[in-house]
């Protein structure tokens, strides 16, 4: 049991993520047969902890540059509320989720990036940046005690234009290893065992991009 126990031993977990990253890189590809003909192609498959992921990655959210932003959220759990570590793994996302229909019932539609961040005693808090100019502090406080997630929740308004694909490619950069698996940390081998997405972000295909404010 948990409920906010001062440390752990992960050295089982790093051991387990180092393995299979390096047979992961060494060993993976998907096997096509041609329809009609007798022929075969390899195609060399690559995971979200190897480099090549996070280059793709880069080209793919540079339309994140153009978005104005606002708000920076900081949500942290209080692990005295859970009995068990991966518990709040599980509730960071989940309470996060309650929060924004709330947020969405109160101010109508946002574009939200959140971001896990896992601290160095391997307990996950999420950084959520928005498009909303204001939200009431005290307010989203209050929910976010009443969802089970204790008192610790920060809210920082922007001032000045943020670079959001920055600040998500330094966690993911953070997540990254090499070939040989040698330089796993406690960061990636927790969400390979937590098996929990680094980042999200909100589902555009049902909105008009005229919905949220980009900057000029």
């Amino acid at each position: 049991m948990d409920y906010g126990r001062g440390s752990f031993d992960f050295s089982f977990i790093e051991d387990q993520c180092r393995r299979w990253i390096t047979v992961y890189v060494h060993g993976r590809y998907a096997v096509l047969k041609h329809k009609t003909e007798n022929k075969w192609l390899l195609i060399r498959q690559y995971n979200r902890f190897q480099h090549a992921y996070g280059e793709r990655l880069k080209e793919k959210l540079k339309w994140l540059s153009f978005v104005d932003f606002q708000t920076l959220v900081t949500l942290t759990v209080d692990p005295k509320r859970f009995a068990l570590l991966h518990h709040e793994y599980h509730f960071v996302k989940e309470g996060w989720a309650t929060l924004h229909r709330w947020l969405r019932k109160k101010y109508g539609v946002f574009f939200y990036v959140c971001v896990l961040e896992i601290t160095k005693k391997g307990r996950p808090h999420l950084h959520v940046l928005t498009t909303l100019p204001f939200i009431g502090v005290k307010e989203m406080r209050e929910k976010w005690v009443k969802y089970g997630g204790g008192k610790q929740m920060r809210v920082d308004f922007l001032h000045r234009k943020y670079d959001a694909v920055a600040y998500v490619l330094k966690y993911v950069t953070k997540s990254l290893v090499n070939t040989g698996g040698e330089s796993v940390d406690l960061s990636t081998s927790l969400l390979f065992a937590s098996n929990k997405r680094l980042f999200s972000m909100n589902d555009l295909r049902n909105r008009s991009m005229l919905d949220f404010q980009f900057s000029p």
